[in-house]
């Protein structure tokens, strides 16, 4: 017998539904609170972006693109050590790993501040990338574990946060720098900023148990074997292994006073390892639709049986690193139409701070809606719908430097609606296809090869734009440049099919 997880309409006062109610809301403040997260972490990835030409002058710097090399080499640490963080991320808490990589991020800005040297800088931007380091492999995995039936509208709906960082960055920046009269100064309210959002997570966020459950599932070899036994004589028992651990029946918590901790602590264990199908089942509510249950039993395919690999084959690698490879050149255009969009626009059509940075933020205002929309839409199918965003996103890079002066603002925020979309839509699609014991590493494999590989894009267009030379002011010369970025943004549609080979194989192996 087991308590149901919704109390029906004469039972609002249930304990056990009070009990889930509050872990339900517990959730979903995680959910929104790991967006402001996610919020600080891209405002940092594009706070420079409007103050290449100051940070030069202030420097004493020879070109530009020593100042936007500046961006580069902070992305090159923000995405290095993805692969560590994520193994981190399986193994501890998730939760405390976001809050401290916020805080050592907010530091590292506060750090930059106050430099006095390029040298000094380079330093405070590796820290800033390091603790920026910390949030997707432990968010990712954290959010598709939380919401296993859904896991496309929640990655979008965090990814909210993601677009009003985007917005707020440079918009605050240019703003603040031009009042103020120096590029210093935002940066250091940004940087406190930070370090009291990581405290707020750190004291209401709810940690997801990950870490330990999978601990437990990769410890003890005899564990392992009685686990995978279970599976191989009842294999209708899948969904027995939810992510989400259930309440002990009611009957199950009297008398417990009598007992010491760790008689508590085994019968908990036990509880869990003995549930049917069906009253695991029922820890989602007692009774489940076709479509809500053909999800959830494909989610825990995909979480039936621990690995400790990230796979377990050379065939499975080919795909992840082809598919994070092909998505590469999707951020190498994405971080461009940034760094590039600031140089073009000041250049080329002479905006000062103040228009630069408003048009940047319009890339990712418009993206506050597309997120949770095609990450939604997404969940009934995810390669039509990347491949429509991807697509149209080419578009309207390779049309956006021949559009007149006065619709620069438009085409930008038109470009970020459709191309910022296709984030969740990959994230979800990776995670779905993967057991929850390696998503941090595998989300942090795939971003530490296409993330790094994407991020050369800031150093690259500092130096291109730097070979125009006289030419920089004329918009023509800019027409090759994205063309270039636009044919890249089709090429990386050629992630797809290694996504379905990986999804396919992982979740659906061959029968013997």
């Amino acid at each position: 017998m087991t308590l149901p997880v919704q109390p029906c309409a004469n039972s609002a006062a249930s304990p056990s539904g009070l009990t889930v109610e509050s872990q339900q809301r517990a959730r979903v403040r995680t959910l929104w609170l790991c967006g402001v997260l996610h919020a600080f972490t891209h405002l940092y990835n594009v706070a420079l972006l409007p103050l290449y030409l100051l940070i030069q002058a202030d420097l004493q710097l020879a070109s530009v693109d020593q100042a936007t090399m500046l961006v580069t080499v902070m992305m090159i640490a923000y995405f290095g050590p993805s692969y560590p963080m994520g193994l981190l991320a399986d193994r501890f808490s998730r939760k405390r790993i976001l809050g401290i990589g916020l805080a050592l991020n907010g530091l590292g800005f506060v750090g930059l501040a106050f430099c006095s040297s390029y040298a000094m800088a380079l330093a405070c931007v590796v820290l800033a990338g390091l603790g920026g380091s910390f949030y997707h492999p432990a968010a990712t995995a954290m959010v598709a574990r939380s919401f296993p039936t859904n896991t496309g509208k929640a990655l979008g709906l965090v990814a909210v946060g993601a677009s009003v960082g985007f917005f707020i960055g440079p918009i605050y920046t240019g703003w603040r720098a031009a009042v103020s009269g120096n590029w210093r100064t935002p940066i250091l309210e940004l940087g406190l900023l930070g370090i009291a959002a990581a405290v707020i997570f750190l004291r209401y966020a709810q940690e997801d148990g990950a870490a330990r459950a999978n601990r437990e599932a990769g410890s003890f070899s005899i564990f392992r074997f009685g686990r995978l036994r279970r599976i191989r004589e009842q294999p209708a028992d899948l969904a027995s292994l939810s992510p989400h651990p259930s309440p002990l029946p009611k009957e199950r918590e009297s008398g417990r006073s009598v007992w010491s901790n760790l008689t508590q602590l085994f019968a908990k264990r036990w509880h869990r390892f003995t549930l049917s199908p069906r009253e695991r089942a029922g820890v989602r509510g007692n009774a489940m639709t076709n479509k809500e249950e053909g999800a959830w039993e494909n989610n825990q395919a995909a979480v039936a049986a621990p690995a400790e690999k990230m796979f377990p084959n050379t065939t499975l690698w080919l795909f992840f690193i082809g598919a994070s490879l092909a998505f590469s050149l999707r951020d190498f255009t994405g971080w461009s139409m940034g760094s590039l969009g600031s140089l073009f626009m000041q250049k080329a059509h002479g905006f000062d701070l103040n228009v630069t940075g408003l048009a940047l933020s319009s890339i990712f205002l418009a993206s506050i809606v597309s997120n949770p929309l095609f990450g939604g839409l997404s969940d009934r199918g995810r390669s039509r719908w990347l491949a429509f965003v991807l697509i149209v996103s080419a578009i309207l890079v390779a049309v956006f430097p021949r559009v007149p002066k006065a619709a620069v603002i438009p085409a930008l925020a038109l470009y970020g609606f459709f191309f910022l979309a296709g984030y969740p839509i990959i994230e979800a699609a990776l995670m779905e296809s993967v057991h929850d014991s390696v998503r941090g590493r595998v989300f942090g494999a795939f971003i530490t090869i296409g993330g790094t590989v994407g991020n050369l894009a800031h150093w690259a267009v500092g130096a291109w734009v730097k070979r125009f030379g006289a030419e920089a002011s004329d918009p023509v010369a800019y027409y090759p440049l994205y063309t270039l970025l636009a044919l890249l943004v089709v090429f990386s549609l050629a992630g797809l099919p290694c996504l379905r080979a990986i999804r396919k194989r992982e979740i659906h192996p061959p029968s013997e």
